[in-house]
């Protein structure tokens, strides 16, 4: 107990310092506890309350792992149903019991679903290959930087990954905290360890493993992807800011030679007069086509849009290595409005065609006006017709910014994943209106 408490109560009570705290007869103290007991309302801890946090851990073991997190679990309930809590020792080897029970009939649940083939697959990857390194090590690869050739590493990795099919239906029925923890637990062992679990833990295990590689990566092929098309945005208004630049030079040659051909009209000439005191000017300038193509190339970069300038950057090694990642992925709309992904799938059908000019068969509307104007352009015959590859670069930029706000989800991905699946469903909620 500690000394302030037994110094307070000491002093309170006027006790002499000799008057130390215990009890000489056993029955004071049993006499004490049943008054403490009635007095705040509790009662002792026995065989019903054991049973309380027996049941209160078996029901939370299902979806936690963590011993701290099942014993607070014990600790809440037994506190609200208003009992004595016994020494932490009790908890512990309570909650690690039960965590064990509940493991080890994931593990055989598992296991069971697994015909000879899968468990053989499993086991070899705890085997050292040519390189000596097991295809285990392989699995806890991690992403680097966001450049392309890492791009086309994870897509080589996500491919691999496939190979071992869905993982999903053989961890059926176990809560997605549960496997994120046997993951975890699997990423921080060798192969050496592995092998010293029973066959069914350590498939369960590696089968954990692979569902949340197979899933992590998914999740960085779709950071990769957002930050490759805004390094494409920014190359792009990088590239504008330097054509200004180069005709800032141009704009002012023309502002000079426009304000001498209105110096030499100021005192109003004749009309032959004036024409020919324009043409001096202009000449004196450089000649007509060239004065055109400056007056076009200072045209062409005034305002703020950038967005043909992407196409260039686009089309360096961007474009397959784009293709495939989209390729790759399920995507889906998280909303009922489905324009985006019906020309995202409108893109990936004319992938591989060679033409510049496809027929006005889609829908822009999701596009900005800027947007538009760039991708359907009006021909002489023919009417209006969609330049491709403005197109495929409209459709992935809008596909990074919706896959960052929600409103495009990767299926079985977890942080692009459709956020409704994640909510709470109806059922449950139904139980909590009344508080």
């Amino acid at each position: 107990m500690p000394t302030q408490i037994v110094d307070y109560i000491r002093d309170r009570m006027k006790l002499p310092p000799e008057v130390v705290p215990g009890y000489d007869k056993p029955r004071t103290r049993y006499q004490h506890q049943t008054a403490i007991r009635k007095f705040r309302g509790i009662q002792s801890y026995g065989k019903e309350a054991q049973r309380i946090a027996l049941e209160a851990v078996q029901k939370a073991a299902q979806v936690m792992d963590h011993p701290a997190d099942l014993i607070n679990v014990a600790i809440a309930e037994l506190i609200r149903q208003n009992y004595e809590l016994p020494a932490f020792s009790t908890l512990d080897r309570l909650a690690r019991h039960i965590r064990k029970s509940v493991n080890d009939g994931f593990f055989e649940m598992v296991f069971q679903r697994l015909g000879n083939q899968e468990i053989k697959r499993l086991d070899e990857l705890l085997e050292r290959g040519e390189s000596h390194y097991s295809e285990y090590n392989r699995l806890k690869n991690l992403p680097k930087k966001p450049k392309l050739s890492e791009i086309r590493e994870r897509l080589d990795h996500l491919a691999w990954l496939t190979t071992f099919g869905d993982a999903r239906p053989y961890l059926e029925g176990i809560s997605p905290a549960k496997v994120s923890h046997f993951a975890a637990q699997a990423k921080a062992l060798d192969a050496r360890e592995m092998k010293d679990f029973s066959q069914a833990k350590r498939a369960a295990l590696l089968l954990c493993l692979i569902y949340r590689s197979q899933t992590k990566t998914r999740d960085h092929l779709g950071t990769l992807f957002i930050k490759r098309m805004a390094s494409l945005h920014k190359a792009a208004k990088e590239e504008l800011e330097q054509i200004r630049e180069q005709h800032r030079e141009k704009t002012e040659s023309l502002v000079l030679a426009f304000t001498e051909v209105l110096q030499a009209l100021q005192d109003n000439p004749e009309d032959a007069e004036a024409g020919r005191l324009i043409k001096e000017v202009l000449a004196s300038r450089g000649s007509i086509p060239d004065l055109l193509d400056d007056c076009e190339a200072v045209a062409s970069c005034q305002g703020n849009n950038y967005l043909p300038l992407i196409l260039k950057f686009f089309r360096q090694n961007h474009r397959p290595v784009l293709f495939r990642l989209i390729n790759s992925l399920q995507l889906d709309s998280t909303s009922e409005d489905g324009r985006l992904i019906q020309a995202l799938e409108f893109v990936k059908k004319h992938q591989n065609s060679r033409k510049e000019w496809l027929q006005d068969e889609v829908d822009l509307s999701f596009a900005s006006d800027a947007w538009r104007r760039i991708i359907r352009v009006k021909q002489r015959v023919g009417g209006y017709q969609i330049a491709r590859r403005h197109l495929e670069v409209c459709v992935f930029s809008y596909l990074a910014t919706e896959l960052k706000t929600g409103d495009v989800c990767i299926q079985d991905s977890d942080d692009f994943a459709d956020y409704r699946e994640q909510l709470l469903s109806w059922e449950e909620c139904q139980p909590l209106l009344s508080e």
